[in-house]
């Protein structure tokens, strides 16, 4: 019975492989223009980051309410993001 629960959660969470390819690229192509370098079809350069947040957004995860949303966010984002700046931040003010 165990087992089958595996294979059902397994099931559940299999990915689209199309939509991680071309978030791929999209992640690529941001790569490229930041090194300097400008290899892009025509007009894909107004649709990079669009493209991106659109694939992202397709597949955004129901927490069960603003609120939950905000607070599983926070404790995933906000607080690991203000931990290594601060983290960042006295490591560089302490060389100076």
């Amino acid at each position: 019975m165990r087992n089958l629960a595996n294979i059902n959660r397994a099931e559940s969470k299999k990915r689209i492989e199309f939509i991680d390819l071309a978030k791929g690229v999209c992640i690529l192509q941001v790569i490229l223009i930041h090194c300097g370098y400008s290899f892009e079809p025509a007009g894909f350069r107004a649709l990079r980051m669009p493209l991106y947040f659109v694939l992202s957004g397709m597949f955004f995860k129901d927490y069960g309410g603003f609120i939950s949303t905000v607070w599983k966010k926070t404790n995933k984002l906000i607080i690991p993001f203000l931990f290594f700046f601060l983290l960042a931040h006295c490591i560089v003010s302490f060389d100076h």
